[in-house]
């Protein structure tokens, strides 16, 4: 006899999964987390034992519509297809033949989310050119030409640079599946970045001391989130790397102490950094503590220094599966995101206003008042305003974190740390002159 909806739906969950007839092949698996399975077993000429089919969940389809798939099912098992079979070939099938997307989400689990100290970067490549140009296409089918047109476009839009790191991430891409044998031959290869965005200028960029007294001034009230503000602010008060801060957690900030540091496995280089930090430090981070905690429902407070906003804006909307309200950091191209649209408000306001401007290069920022800048900047401007204060390079080196060259690094194993408070401090003490309008005097001068 046929289950009525009226039983169906009186179907709760155990502790342990369980399984009832539902009449006519129908099964209907009841799982410990409330989800319904529809199920048809049937029997193969010459089958031993009986195979399962699944015709999908409870209540993407209700009790009538696995009716409807039932029916179906029986017909082709009755003309001798084994339903069952048939998926795994099918399956079987996808999997040696993927899309483009299918490959890339295997690379993602198994290289980039594992590999990396930042993987967001590669997967916004992907997910904003490659994906919508090419996802959908078998891997295999992939041509050279195609990739060079996804390349082209993001040339077109005024981003060389943008297209030739897509190059170098459509590379690693296309080299991990040759090595796991699902193409032979890696499409990107031949091409060149002196064919895609062109030759690449090493960054010159940094703030000038006015530059940096209209940043302090006016960072509190731009036109982005209060997590990116403190952000930036860290940045150019420490001199650490945009990712560093974005992925930073709270177990890494001793306020006792007053030391950041950053594990081996989040530095670039690999190698654990101690940064010292001061009262402007110190008071940025204390306002992000304010920021990590969301409430749902009774506050909590994230793990990540620079907890992404997206959770506080989801259980406003009420959406309350583990997948949305995982605990996550800002984005390093969310803070990117955030500058690049500055200097574009800036270039066509002031270009449109007076023509005075002739490139985005040289336009001025609305908000800041600045030419145009990106994050990694205020890093040059740290390196370059410690060595006008007259800091030794050496100390320089070791707040930036990076390694030591040649003789150096054979031989000098010293941390400095006390010298990197020392220079901090004096870092901190310079912005306050700036901001109090004051002439600032380098350490050689006073020597």
């Amino acid at each position: 006899m046929s289950m009525t909806v009226k039983e169906f739906e009186a179907l709760k969950p155990k502790n342990k999964e369980y399984t009832v007839s539902a009449g006519d092949g129908l099964s209907i698996r009841i799982l410990p987390t409330g989800v319904k399975q529809f199920q048809y077993r049937y029997k193969m000429a010459g089958d031993k034992s009986a195979k399962r089919y699944r015709l999908g969940n409870y209540p993407e389809n209700s009790l009538k519509q696995a009716r409807d798939l039932l029916f179906e099912a029986r017909k082709k098992v009755r003309n001798g297809v084994d339903i069952a079979e048939k998926k795994r070939e099918k399956k079987a099938k996808r999997k040696a033949e993927p899309t483009v997307n299918e490959a890339f989400d295997e690379f993602k689990e198994r290289y980039l989310l594992k590999e990396l100290k930042a993987p967001e970067k590669q997967i916004s490549y992907f997910e904003k050119d490659i994906s919508p140009a090419i996802g959908k296409k078998k891997i295999k089918e992939v041509t050279r030409r195609q990739l060079i047109m996804i390349l082209d476009k993001i040339v077109d839009r005024n981003a060389p640079i943008q297209a030739n790191r897509t190059l170098s991430s459509m590379k690693k891409f296309f080299g991990y599946c040759v090595g796991r044998g699902i193409i032979d031959d890696n499409p990107a290869f031949q091409i060149a970045k002196s064919e895609v965005g062109g030759k690449e200028k090493p960054g010159n960029r940094f703030l000038s001391l006015d530059e940096i007294k209209r940043f302090f001034e006016r960072i509190d009230t731009a036109p982005f989130s209060k997590t990116v503000q403190l952000v930036l602010k860290i940045l150019l008060l420490t001199g650490q790397r945009s990712g560093e801060v974005c992925n930073a957690e709270w177990p890494e900030i001793d306020f006792k102490k007053r030391i950041w540091t950053i594990p081996a496995k989040k530095a670039k280089n690999g190698i654990e950094n101690r940064v010292p930090l001061h009262d402007m430090a110190i008071e940025c981070f204390e306002d992000l503590k304010q920021l990590s905690v969301y409430i749902d429902p009774e506050p909590k407070e994230s793990r990540f220094v620079c907890q992404s906003p997206q959770i506080r804006r989801e259980i406003k909307r009420n959406r309350k599966s583990d997948a949305i309200l995982k605990e996550i950091p800002i984005l390093v191209t969310t803070v990117n995101r955030s500058i690049n649209r500055l200097n574009e408000i800036g270039y066509y306001s002031a270009y449109s206003q007076d023509n005075y401007f002739n490139s985005e290069e040289e336009s001025i920022d609305c908000h800041f008042g600045l030419k145009k800048w990106i994050p990694h900047d205020l890093r040059r401007t740290v390196a370059t305003q410690l060595n006008e204060l007259g800091v030794l390079p050496h100390v320089v080196e070791k707040i930036l974190n990076h390694k030591m060259q040649g003789v150096m690094a054979v031989y000098n194993k010293a941390e400095y740390f006390d010298e990197r408070v020392e220079a901090l401090k004096i870092w901190q003490e310079k912005i306050i002159q700036i901001l109090a309008g004051q002439k600032v005097v380098s350490i050689r001068k006073e020597a």
